[in-house]
């Protein structure tokens, strides 16, 4: 006879455990950048289990300088390319934050240079079906920092469009990441030097993308 009351936690299993992730993007989600403090992807691994594959390097850009993207060995087209094919269970970036801040070319929805910002999604979507047809793939967008709103607002537009078009979903941090920038109240809690998130601010940030890794992989 079945009688109620709470289950034992040490009967429920965390179905991310053992999950390799790589991730490909620059300085929020490089775990090596700021060695002092954990980012939100080093807070989720914490929590879930996760083992983190990190590709990412601070600075680097989506778009590249010329049309040989691969000559640049930060770029991150150029990583998608390093990345293994074996023991990996999902693909997470964060493109272009740096392309907004270096004002790189938006280009249009037709583009195929991957000197622009449009042009270069095309070619990472592509990229990341070709090489790993079947794995999981999430995009996160970069956070609301308050400046250069349009421009950056462009930006993330672009992300969204074609990685909707691509199927690949899109955790939409610019406008749903609780990450205010641009009020001092919030900036001096959560943002240690006014744009990289301190371990506090890291902590909201990470619950958002747990859950949009979880949505990734069926969860």
């Amino acid at each position: 006879m079945m009688t109620r009351g709470w289950i034992s936690s040490s009967y429920i299993t965390e179905p991310l455990k053992g999950k390799r992730i790589a991730t490909i993007g620059s300085s929020s989600i490089d775990i090596g950048h700021t060695p002092s403090e954990k980012n939100y992807i080093e807070l989720i691994a914490e929590r879930t289990g996760i083992t983190i594959l990190d590709y990412a390097v601070s600075g680097s850009t989506l778009t590249a300088s010329t049309e040989d993207y691969a000559a640049e060995s930060s770029n991150q087209l150029k990583k998608i390319d390093d990345l293994p094919t074996s023991n990996v269970d999902a693909i997470l970036l964060q493109p272009a934050v740096n392309d907004d801040n270096n004002n790189r070319p938006l280009g249009t929805w037709e583009s195929t240079s991957v000197t622009e910002v449009y042009g270069a999604l095309h070619l990472m979507c592509k990229k990341l079906y070709d090489k790993f047809p079947t794995l999981p793939k999430g995009v996160i967008t970069g956070q609301y920092y308050g400046t250069k709103t349009a421009q950056t607002s462009a930006y993330q537009q672009a992300i969204k469009e074609v990685c909707n078009y691509y199927s690949i979903p899109v955790c939409d941090l610019h406008h749903e990441g609780n990450t205010p920038y641009s009020y001092p109240a919030w900036q001096t809690v959560y943002a240690s030097d006014g744009l990289h998130l301190n371990v506090s601010g890291n902590e909201v940030l990470s619950r958002r993308v747990e859950a949009f890794i979880r949505q990734m992989f069926g969860h």
